[in-house]
């Protein structure tokens, strides 16, 4: 940014991952050495107890220790709500109360953000059009090929993973793997909307 800058030009950041313009905009708390690294022990007696107790046991939990992250988490985000839970009990204090240190680049640069929403109806048809187009391009195999390599958590949550990866278990037809995958990218995409709707300008 600094070096387009100094060329007396406009940086563009083009992209749809809002996590990764929040970290540019407003820093990313973790990075900074603030909170704990992940303790696999600590997460794996949380999903249990969740497993225990019902669907919206955990988020209940972080409600009487950090009301304002359970605010913000949704109940159905079982991994920002179990990484709040862990830095709670690993620190004794609310992962939204560290939040408050971090650093982006917001303060420093005019920061101008732009969302181009489309017409939900015609932003759908191309989502159905795109996995269409990545089912023949080779996604199988490719999700075929990662299957035998140790995936990070993050990775194994990536979008068609999961969905083909059960159609490569025999658990589903192919049909039922786009179907499936089609819809999740659909709702994946109502949520991106929904982030930026709550993002600061």
């Amino acid at each position: 940014i600094r070096k387009i800058l100094k060329r007396k030009k406009i940086p563009l950041l083009v992209g749809g991952s809002g996590l990764y313009l929040r970290a540019l905009l407003d820093g990313l708390f973790e990075s900074e050495g603030l909170v704990p690294e992940k303790s696999d022990a600590l997460r794996r007696k949380f999903l249990s107890e969740q497993e225990a107790h019902g669907q919206n046991y955990l988020h209940e939990r972080l409600k009487t220790v950090d009301p304002i992250s359970a605010r913000k988490i949704h109940p159905n985000d079982l991994r920002r709500i179990v990484r709040a839970l862990e830095v709670f009990t690993l620190t004794h204090k609310p992962i939204s109360e560290q939040k408050s240190n971090r650093v982006g680049i917001r303060g420093e640069f005019d920061c101008r953000i732009f969302l181009l929403d489309r017409n939900r109806e015609e932003l759908y048809e191309r989502i159905n059009h795109r996995v269409n187009v990545m089912i023949k391009a080779g996604l199988v195999a490719e999700v075929k090929r990662l299957s035998r390599k140790k995936l990070s958590q993050t990775a194994q949550m990536a979008l068609g993973i999961r969905e083909i990866g059960q159609f490569l278990a025999g658990n589903r037809s192919l049909e039922q793997a786009m179907e499936r995958l089609k819809k999740n990218t659909r709702n994946y995409a109502k949520r991106q909307l929904c982030w930026f709707r709550h993002e600061k300008g």
